[in-house]
């Protein structure tokens, strides 16, 4: 199935790093054209950078994004040169599920509305579709 064979993809983290998980525009405070600091970091924890808010399609970053990715993370996190393209594809896509399953739970406790609710119900749709093929 498309979560079994995920492990072999998986296997190639070999170094997490320090992620938010939560690190849109919203929660980073910028003054003078300078990061002064990031908040809302209750998502964070260790785990492969590629967890990490920008690479989530619902980010849609675009080809600039991974390029300065790319060029600034230490090789020993990840060296994207190593990996197969469609292992890192399948990580991202991974990942976005999982995102969509967090996102679904907590519209309870969040007390989110019928609205969000349902927006939730089918991007969780559409990433199982995406991760079936």
């Amino acid at each position: 199935s498309c979560f079994t064979d995920a492990g072999e993809c998986l296997d190639e983290v070999k170094n997490p790093a320090l992620i938010h998980w939560d690190l849109h525009d919203g929660n980073i405070l910028i003054s003078d054209t300078k990061i002064t600091g990031v908040i809302d970091c209750d998502r964070a924890m260790y785990a492969d950078p590629l967890m990490e808010y920008w690479f989530r399609t619902i980010a849609c970053s675009d080809e600039n994004f991974y390029k300065g990715y790319k060029s600034t993370i230490d090789r020993d996190i990840i060296d994207f040169d190593s990996i197969p393209v469609e292992h890192i594809d399948k990580r991202i896509r991974l990942y976005d599920l999982y995102l969509a399953m967090v996102i679904r739970i907590e519209c309870a406790y969040r007390d989110y509305g019928r609205e969000h609710t349902q927006w939730t119900e089918g991007l969780l749709e559409d990433y199982i579709k995406k991760i079936a093929g």
